[in-house]
């Protein structure tokens, strides 16, 4: 179950599935005014492109903006856009949570009543101090290692770019195999141009989304861990598991306490008896059968 839940978190936890494809300003403005109405009934992460997705941080930013500078987003957004994103964990979590618990229920064998209602009780309470707790130094390295791999990659296609406007010719009459390289002016320009948004709060929108990005995938590992381990492992396997069988309490039992709960019950050995003389004559009436059909054949 952990496992199914793992793959349901990652495929359905985050809110909008963010698809690195470019659309039109005036596309992305018309598709976020339409997502606002449609976000709330979704049953699945919402698709959007990543300019929908720079609009939509953008609307928050100015929302928000106080004192900083324009171009420099405030920290405090990165928050707001990751609850945002991360909204559907909570109902994720207690869907998993309740699922495993009713899986696991006893209470045809003498289970005290309430026992799950308290593993659940137990499990959210460590869940909130374990959020409570939490700091974000512990992932600070790892976002940075996230950003940075993202800022690597944006640079290899800008090179990319450059190096495809770029020609490299052999030079007429030598014999050697050097070339001389002539840069496409208007082509470098243009890539530049195309490359580098003028508009500082796209730009810094852009920076949000990266660092929304790097924030989410290592706070997701981190909750997975935490809910298949400390929540479910912890308060609702391993307490259950003491309950139904505890070596201690086995080991202070007497052998007449523990052949009792061993052995056939007495009406049960009484029932086996009455069936068994049946079955029994049963048998020996079969093998006289078979000898007389034997017989009869040859």
């Amino acid at each position: 179950m952990d496992t199914e839940f793992c793959n349901n978190f990652r495929n359905n936890g985050h809110k909008y599935q963010i698809v690195m494809s470019d659309t039109s300003p005036i596309e992305a403005t018309t598709f976020y005014s339409a997502l606002q109405n449609a976000a709330s009934s979704a049953s699945g992460p919402i698709h959007m492109s990543k300019s929908t997705a720079i609009h939509w941080i953008r609307q928050i930013m100015v929302k928000n903006r106080g004192q900083n500078l324009q171009g420099n987003f405030n920290p405090v957004i990165i928050g707001e856009l990751f609850r945002e994103q991360s909204s559907n964990w909570e109902g994720l979590v207690i869907n998993h949570v309740e699922g495993v618990t009713r899986d696991l229920a006893i209470s045809d064998f003498g289970c005290p009543e309430g026992s799950a209602q308290g593993s659940l009780s137990r499990a959210g309470t460590h869940l909130w101090r374990i959020h409570k707790d939490t700091r974000s130094i512990t992932t600070i390295t790892t976002r940075i290692q996230s950003i940075s791999a993202d800022k690597s990659a944006r640079r290899l296609s800008l090179q990319i770019r450059l190096e495809s406007a770029t020609e490299h010719n052999h030079l007429s009459g030598c014999n050697s195999t050097h070339t001389s390289a002539s840069i496409d002016v208007d082509k470098v320009a243009t890539t530049f141009l195309t490359y580098i948004n003028p508009d500082m709060d796209n730009f810094s929108s852009g920076e949000a989304l990266e660092c929304l990005f790097a924030i989410y995938k290592v706070c997701q590992k981190t909750f997975i861990a935490i809910i298949t381990t400390q929540v479910i492992e912890r308060y609702i396997i391993i307490r259950s598991l003491e309950d139904i069988f505890s070596p201690i309490t086995v080991n202070s039992l007497s052998d007449a306490e523990v052949e009792a709960m061993v052995s056939e019950p007495t009406s049960a050995g009484r029932q086996r008896e009455f069936l068994e003389d049946p079955i029994s004559k049963l048998e020996e009436g079969y093998e006289i059968f078979r000898g007389v059909m034997d017989s009869a054949t040859h």
